[in-house]
């Protein structure tokens, strides 16, 4: 499977704050959290990365995940996992999105 097609399968809408670390800056940044497959992810609010570079994103009930930045855009990113995420950990992450917007809702 090319790149474009791995991009196109299993990609999740979202909306999480996550914690972002990335190498060579000395703070955290807190990030949202757009969309995300097994592969990767695009995080939305970050500030002074670059592409290649290394970085951790703290997903919600998971310990922190190591990825390379893929691409970069204004304050946008993309975010290529180290090695693809466990598909129950991710079906947990959008299952708790879809609660967290149902119970958020008047």
């Amino acid at each position: 499977m090319n790149e474009s097609e791995r991009r196109q399968v299993g990609r999740a809408s979202l909306d999480f704050l996550v914690d972002l670390r990335a190498d060579g800056i000395p703070d955290e940044q807190r990030v949202a959290l757009r969309n995300i497959s097994a592969g990767g992810l695009m995080a939305h609010g970050v500030s002074h990365v670059h592409r290649g570079q290394r970085v951790w994103i703290h997903l919600p009930r998971q310990a922190w995940i190591e990825g390379t930045i893929a691409w970069v855009q204004d304050d946008r990113c993309g975010i290529a996992f180290k090695g693809d995420m466990d598909p129950q950990h991710l079906q947990a992450l959008i299952a708790a999105d879809s609660d967290a917007r149902h119970l958020s809702r008047p």
